[in-house]
């Protein structure tokens, strides 16, 4: 609960322009670390649907005026952790399993830590724009050395990084517009022997008209269906490693 205050004051005071911070801190990287402490806070999340394996909640995150979205499911045996994170390491890849992207880079990996772009069409039947955003993904394994507790967790970056592939987002995907707000996480935990459970955490804000409604009902109608494709994306992988290692070629 403490964490959750701290997070909350914290998000209040440097988005409202009246920071208290210390000089030189980081704001970009306290705001991150804010929201991600909301984002885990188990308190505030209520179940808003089940759509088969995948349970779907929200929660309202008080100083942005935005709806969170977690999903939770429990993957199949064949899905493990570590194919599954494999896939989402696999950036270019995204699109494969995630049916809202229409382009998907990664632009560096340094470690843990892996910096992307992706591009995403409006809701069929809405006539909006694309919505493109720049993150930074940072990865960790085997969490507290509990194996298969693996989490991604990503933050948006400054409109200032990569200006040469902005400005060819801006040429190919003319009138796109980039979202101005986005942090979540993917994140596996053991269970039981063999059991795993993944979580997937989110808060966004689109940018441009696009009311908060509209937003909230295509992210719920694509969390799902994207849950269960990566972990067919991970299954895939899987059995590609299993191949490979018994002299096939390379997974993927």
């Amino acid at each position: 609960m403490h964490d959750l205050l701290s997070a909350t004051l914290v998000l209040t005071l440097t988005l409202s322009g009246d920071s208290q911070l210390p000089p030189g801190h980081a704001t970009d990287s306290v705001v991150a670390q804010s929201m991600q402490a909301l984002l885990n806070e188990p308190e505030g999340w209520r179940l808003h649907a089940e759509k088969g394996r995948v349970r779907v909640f929200q929660k309202k995150i008080e100083p942005l005026d935005l709806t969170a979205y977690m999903g939770r499911m429990v993957l199949s045996p064949e899905a493990t952790p570590d194919a599954l994170f494999g896939a989402l390491a696999d950036v270019d890849r995204h699109p494969e399993f995630n049916n809202i992207l229409v382009d998907s880079r990664r632009l560096s990996w340094d470690g843990n830590m892996r910096d992307l772009c992706q591009i995403m069409r409006g809701p069929r039947f809405v006539p909006i724009a694309k919505r493109f955003w720049f993150s930074r993904s940072i990865e960790s394994r085997n969490v507290d050395g509990t194996p298969g507790h693996h989490r991604s967790a990503w933050l948006r970056l400054p409109p200032t990084a990569y200006p040469e592939i902005r400005a060819e987002f801006a040429e190919r995907y003319r009138g796109a517009v980039e979202v101005p707000l986005s942090f979540g996480s993917w994140e596996s935990r053991p269970l039981s022997e063999g059991v795993f459970e993944l979580t997937f955490r989110t808060v966004s804000d689109p940018g441009g008209s696009v009311p908060n409604f509209l937003a909230n009902w295509a992210t719920r109608g694509a969390l799902p269906e994207n849950m269960l494709k990566l972990e067919a994306a991970a299954i895939e992988r899987a059995r590609g490693l299993a191949e490979n290692e018994q002299g096939g070629g390379d997974p993927w």
